[in-house]
């Protein structure tokens, strides 16, 4: 017994007639009778009874057709349940991203998306990511649909490269370090290292580099975003390791390369691991894996 064959039956006894029924369902009047005749024969009783060209519901038919009612009954209730649900989110994407793709590379995938959609009437709501551990949560428990960030390993949580992104060095404009054309990753050694706490993706990826080249720095202050670590920098509190933000420009820091290596963290695309995403979401996602 299947679905197929309860709305098969429902049709006929509410029709009394198999070529209505038939064009009703957008099939042949041959497919239903041997549905049909398939569901009695499972059932071992009979459904309907003919009386020359007229088709009469049998008793047995009439009990079946009740219970009939009332599954496909509970199944258009509960579509209509998930059509409401799904309403206020059909087309918003929720996304959050670090500060840095605030500039290009989120304004510029959102327009190529809307661009080959047609206008597509898709709303975004966009929020700064100030912790990819914030971000991962929001993504489990459904409250954000996407993020783009630094990586944290977490079940249940698809990641896709997207691009990588070079770290400087930056230092007070007052520390001996400001007047050199490069800084040696070694000389962190002697230095406090203003750096992000473990909620941050970025944290982990320089935690990985340090002991990928035996360093590890006099001590650590740890910050949140990399506004507060180049404040903390301009204050002459320590050096650190981040990419190269616009506002830069407004604390007293030096941008130094490092010396003989090229640091780049790499940035991921992440969103919640499910069977069925909202269609909003899957075209997006797939739209900026084609894109990458």
């Amino acid at each position: 017994m299947n679905l197929q064959q309860l709305y098969y039956f429902e049709a006929i006894a509410r029709l009394k007639n198999y070529t209505k029924a038939a064009e009703e369902l957008s099939t042949t009047q041959s497919c239903l009778s041997h549905s049909i005749a398939d569901l009695e024969k499972e059932l071992s009783l009979s459904l309907f009874s003919r009386k020359g060209r007229n088709i009469e519901i049998t008793e047995f038919g009439l009990s079946f057709l009740k219970h009939t009612k009332k599954i496909l009954g509970e199944l258009e209730q509960m579509k209509q349940e998930q059509q409401q649900f799904l309403a206020p989110y059909a087309d918003l994407l929720r996304i959050s991203f670090t500060a840095n793709m605030s500039h290009d590379y989120i304004p510029n995938i959102i327009r190529s998306f809307q661009k080959e959609k047609g206008g597509t009437a898709i709303r975004f709501l966009f929020s700064e990511m100030l912790a990819t551990k914030k971000a991962i949560e929001d993504l489990k428990k459904d409250a954000l649909d996407i993020a783009f960030g630094a990586k944290i390993e977490s079940p249940d949580i698809n990641y896709f490269h997207i691009f990588d992104e070079e770290l400087f060095l930056i230092v007070s404009k007052e520390s001996t370090y400001a007047g050199q054309t490069c800084f040696r990753l070694e000389d962190i050694k002697k230095e406090t290292l203003v750096t992000y706490n473990y909620n941050c993706g970025t944290r982990h990826f320089i935690d990985k580099l340090l002991r990928s080249h035996q360093v590890a720095p006099a001590g650590f202050l740890e910050v949140e975003t990399e506004k507060m670590i180049a404040s903390a920098v301009s204050s002459g509190l320590g050096i650190a390791l981040i990419p190269k933000i616009s506002e830069l420009q407004q604390f007293h820091v030096a941008l130094l390369p490092l010396e003989r290596l090229v640091v780049k963290r790499p940035l991921y695309m992440m969103w919640k691991a499910e069977d069925y995403p909202r269609p909003a979401v899957k075209n997006f996602l797939s739209f900026v894996k084609r894109s990458t």
